[in-house]
C-alpha cells in the first residue's frame, strides 16, 4: 500500500513532518512579506533532506543533497535579481 500518512514510517509510509515543517515555513514566509526567500530556503531544505535521506541510498544521493543546499545558500545569499 502506497500511502502518505502524517504518522511514522514503514516500508510504504513516509514521515509527513518536514512537509508539514515547509509548509508552515512558507506560509509565515509570505504572510511576512519575504516571498522573495522561498527559492533559497526550499532548495536548502530539500537538500538537507537529500543528504538525510542519502544515508540510506547510493553515494550520489547526498552530494546531490549538498549541491541544492550550496545553490540555496547561493539563492540566499547572492545579489538581488
Amino acid at each position: 500500500m502506497n500511502r502518505f500518512s502524517w504518522g511514522r514510517c514503514g516500508s510504504s509510509r513516509c514521515d509527513g513532518s518536514g512537509l508539514a515543517a515547509g509548509a508552515l515555513l512558507t506560509l509565515a514566509l509570505v504572510r511576512s512579506g519575504a516571498a522573495e526567500l522561498l527559492p533559497g530556503v526550499w532548495l536548502s531544505l530539500y537538500g538537507a533532506g537529500l543528504v538525510t535521506g542519502g544515508l540510506f541510498a547510493i553515494r550520489v544521493v547526498p552530494v546531490m543533497g549538498v549541491a541544492f543546499m550550496a545553490l540555496g545558500a547561493v539563492a540566499l545569499l547572492g545579489p538581488a535579481a
